[in-house]
């Protein structure tokens, strides 16, 4: 990993997300706001979602990154923040 990558994963503190049953986080790249989520989906089972905040600091819930079959675990959740931010920003 580089220092970037390594740094951005140090800052982020994943939560249990009561809404959904599995784990979210906020994190940041380049000075941009992202949220992300890994949780079981009605009828399509798990998967890892990572969202853009807005200008007004809202999520903006149109999904940029989505991975599907994946385990609705912290570390899962750590892993798909690691391959959007290697894919989008080549960390």
């Amino acid at each position: 990993w580089s220092k970037a990558m390594i740094k951005i994963t140090e800052d982020i503190k994943i939560e249990e997300n009561p809404n959904t049953g599995g784990y979210c986080c906020d994190f940041c790249i380049n000075n941009k706001k992202f949220y992300a989520d890994v949780s079981n989906v009605m009828f399509s089972g798990p998967e890892c979602m990572i969202f853009r905040y807005n200008e007004d600091d809202k999520i903006d819930w149109s999904g940029i990154y989505t991975n599907r079959d994946v385990e609705v675990t912290k570390e899962s959740l750590m892993d798909c923040i690691i391959e959007f931010a290697e894919e989008e920003y080549r960390l």
